[in-house]
């Protein structure tokens, strides 16, 4: 099999997987036949192969360039707040997230999640936007085209749910919130208030950011500085 056939297959079962199994009406079936925690394991190590043979076709696939790297610089920029919504979104509760949806209220919008109430999947919007930038050719499109598409898919599917979950508690939770980032800081719905990020946070995303700039080229066999 070509590596471009294992691409598109783990692109296949990768991304179809999501879509299938997180909406629809496949996922009530099989949560009431596996049970929640059944359910969390199947569509854990749906995912993972998924991601494992993706990544495995992204590594083996021929590549013909569309564009050079002359945009190096843009993942650089992107990836800086990346890193600190990454970091923010292991470290703060976030309401949006499975096992956290206690407690949703306007309370709840505080630190990274003023910025976005999705920090995790911005952060891989991020990620797969600067490298999809930067690469140009059929196996990154499909690799971070896809990741793109899927994260920002998955921030409005997660906010029907959530809407459909609490109504009350999403209506005060979304007025001091955003799904686009910043978007609700520039309306003056929410307040950028660093002590409540936390400096040990941007500390860490500044460390996290140095730390994938250093391992990059042993990991990629490329220096994302040149």
């Amino acid at each position: 099999m070509s590596g471009t056939s294992h691409l598109l297959m783990g692109a296949a079962l990768f991304y179809g997987g999501h879509v299938i199994l997180a909406s629809g009406p496949v996922r009530p079936k099989l949560a009431s036949w596996l049970g929640e925690r059944g359910f969390t394991m199947a569509y854990s190590m749906v995912a993972l192969i998924g991601l494992l043979w993706l990544s495995y076709g992204y590594a083996t696939a021929p590549r013909a360039p569309w564009w050079g790297p002359q945009f190096s610089a843009v993942p650089l920029l992107l990836m800086a707040p990346a890193s600190l919504l990454f970091v923010g979104a292991f470290s703060q509760r976030n309401p949006t997230t499975v096992g956290q949806t206690r407690g949703l209220g306007a309370d709840a919008a505080r630190g990274v999640m003023a910025i976005t109430r999705h920090p995790f999947l911005w952060s891989v919007a991020l990620w797969a936007a600067g490298h999809l930038v930067v690469n140009g050719d059929f196996p990154s499109l499909v690799l971070f085209g896809g990741m793109l598409a899927l994260a920002l898919v998955g921030t409005v599917e997660i906010d029907r749910k959530t809407r459909g979950r609490d109504p009350a508690g999403w209506t005060a939770f979304a007025s001091r919130t955003s799904n686009l980032p910043i978007a609700a800081i520039a309306q003056g719905r929410a307040r950028l208030v660093w002590s409540e990020i936390g400096w040990w946070r941007l500390a860490l995303a500044a460390a996290f950011y140095a730390l994938l700039i250093g391992l990059h080229p042993a990991v990629f066999g490329v220096s994302p500085i040149g």
